[in-house]
């Protein structure tokens, strides 16, 4: 009896080990969050969660249950990978949870101090407001939904953003700033001027 149960423990540990093995091998792949950046403070009002679903092996995407601080919360009528969510939260601290990923963050009050060293997230005036998501990007009703296409580039940018007051700003001749998200990340960032990442480093990628 005592060489069964020791077979039987054994079979277990080898069972779990493979499945260990197999998460290893192939991860559950996972969403990418733009808005709000996990350990980061959202200003006071309205805002939008605005995430992409995971692909998966086959091409397809897993879809995303979304969870406000415990409780079940619709996305709005977008085609996947897209996934936008309208929030409005009293001041403090709140949590995301799609699927197995979760996001900590923060909500702006005068009478509730964050915590210290989470930086504030924010977005390109405009980027909050989901229903204006044509301004910048190809969009196409199908089945009830609205199908979110590629960033328009350039012609979402020059219309507030002429080429000369950008070359002028950037200290920089203008065509190698046309693709404006290569450095900016308008969703949602938490360095300044919605930089993707601190400024020298931005720089360092093309002035080595």
């Amino acid at each position: 009896m005592r060489h069964k149960c020791l077979i039987l423990a054994c079979l277990l540990l080898a069972g779990g080990m493979l499945c260990v093995a197999d998460e290893f091998l192939h991860p559950r792949p996972m969403p990418r969050v733009l808005f709000p950046a996990n350990g980061s403070v959202v200003e006071s009002g309205p805002f939008e969660v605005i995430a992409l679903a995971a692909e998966k092996e086959d091409g397809s995407f897993e879809t995303l249950p979304l969870q406000v601080d415990g409780k079940d919360h619709p996305w709005q009528s977008y085609a996947l990978p897209v996934c936008i969510a309208h929030l409005e939260l009293p001041p403090g601290e709140h949590y995301l949870s799609l699927g197995i990923y979760d996001v900590m963050f923060f909500v702006a009050g005068s009478e509730i101090t964050p915590p210290k060293d989470w930086p504030v997230a924010k977005a390109h005036a405009g980027a909050e407001a989901w229903q204006k998501c044509g301004l910048c990007h190809e969009t196409t009703p199908q089945d009830g939904q609205t199908v979110l296409g590629m960033h328009k580039g350039w012609e979402a940018c020059s219309p507030c953003h002429p080429a000369s007051d950008v070359a002028a700003k950037h200290n920089h001749s203008e065509p190698p700033l046309r693709d404006c998200a290569s450095c900016h990340a308008v969703h949602g960032a938490t360095e300044e001027h919605l930089l993707r990442a601190p400024q020298k480093q931005l720089c360092a990628t093309c002035h080595r």
